[in-house]
């Protein structure tokens, strides 16, 4: 996917139209056919870039929906005849015809403002409805996981891709809202399906694309076993999942496939957990630098202090396949105390089963590492008493040979 700059001034991505012969026959308004009607691509997010996660996360432990905004991220958008796989085109007064979007490129709200209120913007500016025509919306988003362009059979839309963990892959059709659903309600009933066009922007019915997540969400911590963790320097290098790493991701579809099963995984690979450096739009993450278990000192009713060994959040988050079971592996090091310019590594492997069935796509898990570091070995001897076993006599000269 290229990678895109835009400006974020809260501007419309207006997609308008001309009024058409059937808004006068069917509800006998005197509209202008030179009016443009001026609609919003409204973004909603559900909850949960590589820049990581989208959307509403508190801390390590909780997700939200309160403050549940985008940051400026990008996605994808498909503009169709209502039902249909076919590409949407304006057609102008000169009979030339463009298409509108085509896996246009859409610069999402910022962290800042309600989705359910800020349109997103169109990396190719202002759009207009055609006269005529119902039409649907479809978006995802891939982030940089993209390998190649959208294949379109007339029934399914796919696009092939490869995840590293840092990207949130997200899928979203337009629908009505309740809010809306009231208000199509009160249209004669003719029109009550004449969404997303002309007619049903002005009238208050614009496309509102709610984008789910995909993947699974998995949210590292460790915690020292014990103070002798802290005393050894114990640290944390790497956390890795193998997990579905690349397919086919169905973007748009005719067929009615669920969410579950929009995505084909072809191969498998151990995915790196990463760390955010930065908050800035668009920015990658890295690699993860090593953590140290942390302590507290909490005071007891007592009065006495006492050192307690508390979480340490890893990382940003890994966003990885939804399966059964992930095997994980996790780089312990620790100063040699023969030596404590030389580090000793260490290598955990180990299967993590979910908490009941399978992880599940669109959930966040909060995994929690105890960790103990190198137990040293000492050797410890001690001297067994001889038993006195009794006298042998013995005179050569009288052994017969």
């Amino acid at each position: 996917m290229k990678k895109l700059f835009i400006s974020t001034f809260a501007v419309a991505a207006l997609l308008c139209s001309c009024s058409s012969d059937d808004d006068f026959a069917v509800d006998g308004n005197s509209v202008n056919e030179s009016d443009l009607v001026a609609i919003k691509l409204g973004m909603g997010a559900d909850v949960t870039r590589g820049t990581g996660t989208v959307g509403g996360v508190n801390d390590a432990d909780t997700l939200t929906t309160a403050n549940n905004y985008w940051n400026n991220e990008k996605v994808n958008v498909f503009m169709f005849k209502k039902n249909t796989l076919e590409l949407a085109y304006f057609v102008n007064g000169s009979g030339d015809s463009t298409v509108i979007y085509n896996n246009e490129v859409f610069t999402t709200p910022s962290s800042n403002e309600n989705p359910n209120e800020v349109p997103a913007i169109a990396a190719n500016g202002v759009k207009y409805f055609p006269p005529q025509g119902n039409y649907d919306f479809w978006g995802y988003r891939l982030d940089d996981a993209s390998t190649g362009e959208p294949v379109n059979d007339s029934e399914k839309v796919v696009v092939p891709f490869t995840i590293d963990g840092s990207q949130d892959v997200m899928i979203a059709k337009a629908k009505l809202t309740a809010a809306q659903e009231g208000i199509t309600a009160g249209w004669a009933e003719g029109n009550r399906e004449r969404y997303y066009s002309a007619y049903a922007a002005r009238n208050g019915v614009q496309p509102n694309m709610v984008f789910n997540h995909l993947l699974t969400r998995l949210k590292f911590q460790i915690i020292a076993g014990d103070t002798n963790v802290i005393v050894n320097q114990v640290r944390l290098d790497t956390i890795t999942v193998k997990s579905g790493a690349s397919g086919l991701f169905t973007v748009a579809d005719t067929l009615g496939i669920e969410n579950a099963d929009r995505i084909q995984w072809a191969d498998s690979a151990l995915l790196y957990l990463k760390e955010r450096t930065s908050n800035a739009v668009d920015a990658q993450l890295e690699d993860l630098n090593p953590v140290y278990p942390q302590t507290d000192t909490i005071r007891t009713e007592a009065g006495q202090d006492t050192v307690v060994c508390v979480p340490t959040n890893v990382g940003e988050a890994l966003l990885v396949a939804p399966q059964n079971n992930y095997e994980i592996q996790v780089v312990l090091s620790q100063p040699d105390k023969n030596n404590p310019s030389n580090t000793l590594s260490y290598t955990y492997v180990f299967t993590m089963n979910a908490p009941s069935g399978n992880f599940e796509m669109g959930k966040s898990y909060n995994v929690k590492l105890t960790i103990y570091g190198l137990q040293e070995i000492k050797v410890t001897t001690s001297l067994a008493p001889w038993e006195n076993g009794g006298n042998i006599s013995i005179t050569p000269e009288d052994e017969v040979q």
